[in-house]
């Protein structure tokens, strides 16, 4: 019989829960039962289920940004250029604020470099909004 470490048990229970999670995305419609959308212009919204609630995605992302160590690397490996995004504060190797993957990630894309957060002393949430994430 084989025997699982506490390790392997927590990072199955965590593979599983993560699973789950993306199961659980949805299409629905808006809280009222019609097809449109909480602007009212008739797009659906997507809704994903998750541990803290229903939390709702537009159907239309016009721009995004992010916030804290390469987390903006999700969106560009899925094509997506953030309107904002945390700089490189180590790893820099030309010191523009971006590691060499992102830029070859926005070259491929023909982007130009988003805008770039400080974020050594925390958050730069002005800098967030000042770039309009919808």
């Amino acid at each position: 019989m084989a025997h699982f470490s506490r390790r392997a048990f927590v990072g199955s229970a965590l593979t599983l829960g993560a699973v789950l999670a993306g199961c659980s995305a949805e299409g629905s419609t808006s809280p009222g039962g019609d097809a449109t959308g909480a602007d009212g212009t008739g797009a659906r919204a997507e809704f994903i289920e998750h541990a803290f609630g229903r939390t709702e995605i537009p159907a239309t992302i016009e721009a995004i940004s992010t916030v804290a160590w390469a987390n903006h690397e999700v969106p560009l490996a899925l094509g997506v250029v953030p309107a904002g995004m945390a700089a490189a504060n180590f790893g820099d190797d030309d010191a523009n604020g971006m590691l060499p993957w992102v830029e070859a990630a926005l070259e491929e894309l023909g982007a130009e470099p988003p805008v770039l957060f400080d974020e050594s002393d925390g958050i730069d949430f002005e800098g967030v909004a000042d770039t309009s994430p919808t």
